[in-house]
């Protein structure tokens, strides 16, 4: 019986001191752990500042970037409004020395019409270029309507002399038509000709009628054009309608 005891004494003692030593384990791998953490931290603090030292540049750089790009606008704008500035100090200038010029009666017509019209600041070179260009693009573009409508005009009025010129009236007609009567009746033979020979003949009496008619219609607007022009000489222009 004491043998009994004295061996589940002895298991519960062995229990004991393995409880004891899992407990002091445990205790000892907690203060590992705490003491492991704070070098953990001081790890990723150090990886962090890492990453934003690599990343400031870029930052600092792309706020550089916005600077710049504002500091070139700005300059921009401030040499435009110079440049503005000294365009209309020239033209004042311009206009200080023709008034210095200028005779003291012509003086006050002079400032009336300067004032009346808008001051017009004189363009740089490249605007002026530009300006001379989109002026004879403009200019070229007018012509050639101009000329696309007077063809036109030229045309019809060609057409309607020529339809003029080609009616025969009524007592011609019945001129004509006896006088063929005539032949027919006495027996006449009408002469054998190519029908070839007849249509080219045709084909130039109507050519040869055209470019009449076009002399004609060219002569009519040369006199009008002289007689508006003597019109305007003499301080009184009349304008004559074309044909």
């Amino acid at each position: 019986m004491i043998e009994i005891v004295s061996r589940i004494l002895a298991q519960n003692s062995k229990r004991k001191s393995n409880a004891t030593l899992s407990l002091d384990l445990i205790h000892m791998y907690c203060k590992y752990q705490e003491s492991e953490l704070p070098e953990m931290d001081n790890s990723v603090k150090a990886i962090q500042l890492d990453e934003n030292l690599d990343n400031s540049p870029r930052i600092s750089s792309c706020k550089s970037t916005k600077k710049h790009d504002e500091l070139l606008k700005s300059s921009g704008e401030i040499l435009r409004k110079l440049n503005e500035v000294r365009q209309t100090k020239a033209y004042e200038m311009m206009k200080y020395e023709t008034i210095a010029r200028m005779n003291a009666s012509s003086v006050t017509a002079y400032l009336r019409q300067q004032h009346l019209k808008p001051n017009q600041v004189p363009l740089s070179e490249t605007e002026a270029i530009l300006q001379k260009h989109h002026e004879e693009m403009k200019n070229h573009a007018a012509i050639i309507i101009q000329q696309f409508f007077r063809r036109i005009t030229r045309r019809k009025q060609i057409d309607r002399i020529f339809c003029t010129w080609k009616w025969i009236s009524l007592p011609k007609r019945v001129q004509y038509i006896e006088a063929i009567a005539e032949r027919m009746a006495g027996g006449t033979v009408p002469r054998r000709i190519d029908y070839s020979i007849i249509k080219n003949k045709l084909v130039e009496h109507k050519r040869t009628m055209y470019r009449n008619v076009d002399n004609y219609v060219r002569r009519e607007q040369l006199i009008k054009h002289f007689a508006n022009d003597l019109a305007l000489l003499n301080g009184r222009y009349i304008k004559i309608d074309n044909l």
